[in-house]
């Protein structure tokens, strides 16, 4: 009882502490961030569009890949507000795919190496396996705390359905069977609930504690 009230208390304080900040317009420290590596997507998610703004037959979303952040511009921006980023407790880094990026363990090493105490993993689709596991046996040589999150939503051709690709749900077992193997502990899977899966949860849910894994769900953003 006493560790609990101690608990509220902190928190309270923290919430007190934020709003005051905002109120006055002092910068308040992050906690966690959610970090866009890239845009690139090799899925076809019926809730997102963010893979449009590499396709070329659509003006309105094309985007030059050039136009990313570069492992330099995420070096300096790091180095430079490491007091800024003194209370952060996590960064998952997500996309698009961020795995897609050639450089992601360069940069998932630079920030490990910048900001030891921070907490971090990938979110992914899980749409490639193989080249997910290299990906995560090297970050795993450095960063052995290492998460991922693989989004599973639904079971089967449900989640075949709202990722928009044969064999989605197949290809995310596999990456989540990967990562156990490999001995990553912290593996989340995530759902977006939409109108083709939101009765599914329980079912997702079962599966996923199956699995031994941590399960997620929330709603999808415009």
């Amino acid at each position: 009882m006493i560790k609990l009230f101690m608990l509220a208390k902190r928190r309270l304080l923290s919430s007190l502490g934020y709003k005051l900040k905002r109120s006055l317009r002092k910068p308040v420290k992050p906690l966690f961030i959610n970090f866009i590596a890239t845009y690139m997507c090799n899925s076809r998610c019926i809730m997102c569009d963010i893979w449009q703004k590499y396709d070329k037959g659509n003006n309105r979303f094309k985007k030059n890949i050039a136009d990313e952040l570069t492992l330099n511009d995420i070096t300096g921006f790091v180095k430079r507000n490491k007091e800024f980023l003194s209370d952060l407790k996590s960064i998952g880094f997500t996309g698009g795919e961020a795995f897609l990026r050639k450089d992601i363990v360069e940069i998932i090493k630079v920030v490990h190496s910048q900001l030891p105490w921070v907490d971090m993993g990938v979110q992914t689709n899980g749409l490639l396996p193989d080249m997910i596991r290299a990906k995560m046996r090297e970050i795993l040589s450095f960063y052995p705390n290492f998460k991922i999150a693989v989004s599973l939503d639904g079971i089967g051709d449900v989640h075949n359905k709202v990722r928009g690709i044969k064999d989605a749900y197949t290809k995310a077992l596999t990456t989540i069977q990967y990562a156990k193997e490999l001995g990553i502990s912290g593996i989340t899977c995530g759902m977006t609930l939409t109108p083709v899966n939101f009765n599914k949860i329980r079912e997702v849910a079962k599966q996923v504690e199956a699995m031994g894994c941590e399960f997620s769900c929330f709603m999808a953003e415009n």
